[in-house]
Formats: structure tokens, sequence, C-alpha cells
């Protein structure tokens, strides 16, 4: 039976930089950036479930003894606390369960951006960059006082996300995503490098630290196998990528925001030849003969 090298590297990190629902299939497995489109799903579910009802965000706040204010803004920035959910669920006599099992039946697929939208953020990393923190739920003024950037800076990246249409700039100047769901960036698309930079740089954090001490991993490791084996590992690691999308929609949809993180996999396994991704120089032999002499 042939066997034949493969290759296979596992990254698990927590790199706050990053959000996850953003889906970079066939690029480098898939980057998952935080899912703000399954909180979508269910917020929408419960306002429908709210409208069959007759029930007003007034009558929702009084019957959770909050203001109709704190209602609008949770449903606004649909995030909400599990203890705070389940009591939704119960005032509109939905089962929780029930709820997720809708969501997930409701969740459609992730996006992807027109090309020439892609240029331009690759024409820009500071604008990609910016685009990607907001999707991990951090506030524009977040993101001023991170990066030390002024209130103009900041109006003038929402202005260009809003050209994009990615954001929508509101007249107190607030920059808000036009859209929570994921996103699929193109593997051979303009944004290639970008994302080739990120995924590398963040490997090379977790190599240049060996200490882990976050409970993070990192694993390399190479053998001699036969294609139908490939092939077999293959699946397996699929069916880890489905289990880690779906435990990720559990969290998303019964915890609130301040109680995630944002962890990333980066993934590649495949055949290794070692001869095209290693050098060897001549020797100078005279220089190492006359070495030899002196000792």
């Amino acid at each position: 039976m042939l066997k034949v090298a493969f290759g296979l590297s596992i990254c698990v990190f927590f790199f706050k930089l990053i959000s996850y629902s953003i889906d970079f299939r066939s690029f480098i497995g898939e980057f998952g950036i935080m899912n703000d489109g399954l909180r979508l799903d269910a917020f929408d579910l419960i306002k429908r479930a709210m409208k069959a009802r007759s029930m007003t965000y007034a009558q929702l706040a009084e019957l959770l003894d909050l203001s109709e204010p704190s209602i609008k803004r949770m449903f606004a920035e649909r995030d909400c606390k599990l203890s705070r959910l389940m009591k939704i669920c119960g005032l509109l006599d939905l089962d929780p369960s029930d709820l997720f099992d809708l969501s997930k039946r409701h969740q459609s697929g992730p996006i992807e951006l027109d090309r020439q939208v892609e240029a331009k953020l690759a024409s820009d990393p500071s604008l990609f960059h910016f685009f990607i923190l907001l999707r991990e739920t951090e506030t524009a003024e977040d993101i001023r006082l991170r990066y030390q950037l002024s209130g103009e800076d900041i109006f003038l990246y929402g202005l260009a996300l809003e050209r994009l249409g990615l954001a929508r700039v509101d007249e107190s100047g607030v920059v808000r995503l036009a859209n929570h769901g994921p996103i699929r960036f193109r593997a051979d698309g303009p944004l290639r490098s970008l994302l080739k930079q990120l995924n590398t740089t963040f490997l090379g954090r977790l190599i240049d630290d060996p200490s882990h001490e976050d409970g993070d991993l990192f694993a390399t490791l190479s053998r001699k196998m036969s294609r139908d084996t490939f092939t077999h590992i293959r699946g397996e690691i699929e069916v880890l990528r489905e289990k880690i999308a779906e435990l990720s929609r559990q969290d998303q949809m019964l915890l609130g925001t301040q109680d995630l993180q944002t962890f990333k996999l980066t993934l590649g396994w495949g055949k290794i030849d070692y001869p095209n991704l290693l050098t060897i120089e001549p020797k100078n032999i005279s220089a190492e003969t006359k070495n030899n002499e002196h000792m």
C-alpha cells in the first residue's frame, strides 16, 4: 500500500483581535468570527412571537421591570443575559429549546461580498481591520480609544464602510454594521494577502509563546500514511469543525456578549513535500578543510 507523508498543523488560541462569523472555507479551513447572525435570528423570532401576541416593547418592558428604551436597545444590540432570555421565553410561552431549533432552521448561510468591495478593503488594511473589529462587537468608541484615533478618524472610516454598503453612520456619528450575519471571503480574492498575513501572525504568536498559560494549544505533526487514511482523517476534521460551530451556536444563543470570548482554529492538513520546503547550501570544502587543519 502506498504511504505518503502528510502534515497537520492545528492551532487554537484566544485572540481578541479576531471576530468569528466570517467563513474562509477553502482558504484556510473556516475562519469563524463571532456569529452575530445567530443572535439576530433569535431576536427576530422573539419579535415575531411578540407580534403574534400583539405585545409591544412597552408592555414587555413593564413585565420585565425595565424601561422601554432599555428593551429597544436590547433588541437593537441583539444582546441579552441568559436569565432575561429565559424570562422572555416564559412570558411569550416559548420553549427555549424550540427557539434554538427555529433559529437553527432559519439561519442563512454566509454571504459573499462583491469582488469590488473586497478590493476596496484590500487596498486599505486599516479599513479592513476596522470592519473586522466592528464585527467582533467592539464599538467604534472602543476602537478609537484602543488605537488612539480621533473622532474624525472614526467618522471617516465609518463613511468609507457606508459607501461600500457594510455599515451605517447615524446623525450622531455612531457607526453600526449593516449586516450581522456570517460573511465568506473569496479564497482567491483581493483579501487573500491580508488573510494570509493575519493567520501567519496568529500562528507566529502561538509558536513564540510556548507557555500556553491561557490553555491555548499549538500542535504539529507529520506521518506517513495511505491516501485512504488521509481522506478518512480529513472527514474527522470536518466533523470536528462542525462540532465547534454547533457548540458555538449554542453558546451564542444562550449567553450574552459579556460571557463570550473569541477563539480561533487555524488548521492545515495535506501532503507535505519536504524537498520543496527545505534548502541545503553547498559546503565550502576548502574552507572546512582549512578549519580542520587548525584544530
